[in-house]
């Protein structure tokens, strides 16, 4: 069973996904980039996390198989952080769309592209207290509270994308591109969801939690019913 958990954790199912993306992502920003030749009007920081999107994204590809299977506690938790990581650079990596289509402009719109950030994050946050109370993974028992916390970070996010959807500087479909990013949220958070829960399967089970079914004193009742 343990190894059954660990193997579903490793199988992220993002591999399809973040293949989709990164072919969105690039041709998208490469079109704008080639469009308008404001290559040197986007801010250092978007192409530094561009570099780091696409290295997480050839890192969940080797990861996303049935290969090389480690089961062990670091590489779980290695395999979780992993998928969290690469889950919501995603996200990250999208946004950073925005600012590379805005760059022939004379807007300043990082500041904007800063507080998506803070949405970002406090979505990311929501989903970890979230996980981690309710699959019992840094508690006993879930927490009414805690989950409430999740809850409000989760509408905070939300509310924050929203809000921006009304009052970022348009030169196109901006509106568009704020609710893409936020259905992109609801994606990732299925996704990852799924390897929370399987990494509290087999952190409980680990710890003897949870009890693996006996397989082989299962078949000797069967046989013994079988000679009765």
């Amino acid at each position: 069973m343990l190894e059954t958990y660990i193997t579903n954790l490793k199988k992220s199912y993002m591999k399809p996904f973040v293949i989709f993306l990164m072919i969105y992502i690039i041709s998208l920003n490469g079109l704008a980039l080639m469009g308008t030749q404001a290559w040197a009007k986007v801010p250092i920081i978007i192409y530094i996390v561009l570099a780091i999107w696409f290295v997480s994204c050839l890192v969940i590809i080797k990861q996303d198989s049935f290969n090389n299977i480690k089961v062990d506690e670091p590489s779980a938790l290695r395999y979780l952080v992993v998928n969290v990581f690469v889950g919501y650079i995603q996200v990250v990596a999208l946004s950073a769309g925005y600012v590379i289509w805005s760059a022939h402009t004379h807007w300043n719109v990082l500041s904007h592209w800063l507080e998506m950030q803070v949405a970002i994050f406090m979505s990311l946050l929501g989903l970890i207290i979230f996980s981690l109370n309710e699959f019992h993974i840094a508690v006993k028992s879930a927490k009414r509270w805690l989950n409430m916390i999740a809850i409000l970070l989760k509408l905070g996010s939300f509310g924050i994308l929203i809000y921006l959807n009304f009052t970022l500087p348009r030169a196109g479909d901006e509106n568009l591109f704020i609710w893409t990013l936020v259905i992109l949220i609801i994606c990732i958070d299925a996704l990852l969801v799924r390897s929370f829960f399987n990494y509290a399967l087999y952190v409980r089970t680990l710890s003897g939690e949870l009890k693996a079914p006996d397989i082989e004193a299962s078949n000797e009742d069967e046989l013994e019913k079988g000679e009765a």
